[in-house]
């Protein structure tokens, strides 16, 4: 594996920021899943989550391939990952780019909504995050019960 000593401590938690970013916006916590997404993308691969961890907290870089790795699986540009440039922006499939600007768009739709459709939103969207039997209990609850199903005993 190929150190790179000469990185500047800037440059080890700039990128360490890039990676963070990146992994939040899969979905990922810490440097264990990290390491399996990287390990699941590559039957080669070696990605140890200390090394993850290394990454994660600006402590090292990763090597050429490994770098090529994580912007695979974390499908992001890969000169934007090693150097923050962003020749193409950030997301680099336009798979990527469609969720985003979908996400952009549903904000903006959502600012121009009032207070208690807003509500409705929120309460719908903390409905369906919990359990199935949470999200029933909550939606039956929040709708004062009329929608329930009328069970015979």
């Amino acid at each position: 594996m190929v150190r790179h000593h000469w990185r500047s401590e800037q440059e080890k938690h700039e990128f360490a920021k890039r990676l963070l970013l990146s992994i939040a916006q899969r979905g990922l916590r810490g440097p264990t899943a990290l390491a399996r997404l990287c390990n699941s993308r590559d039957a080669n691969a070696e990605v140890t989550p200390q090394s993850a961890f290394r990454w994660l907290s600006g402590a090292g870089m990763p090597s050429v391939a490994s770098m090529k790795l994580l912007a695979q699986a974390l499908d992001v540009d890969l000169e934007w990952l090693r150097s923050g440039a962003e020749r193409n922006g950030m997301v680099r499939s336009s798979e990527g780019a469609t969720r985003l600007q979908r996400l952009i768009t549903l904000l903006r739709e959502y600012r121009t909504l009032t207070a208690a459709q807003k509500d409705v939103i929120v309460t719908l969207v903390a409905t369906f995050s919990g359990s199935p039997q949470q999200r029933e209990a909550d939606f039956f609850m929040t709708f004062n019960c009329s929608l329930r199903p009328k069970w015979t005993h």
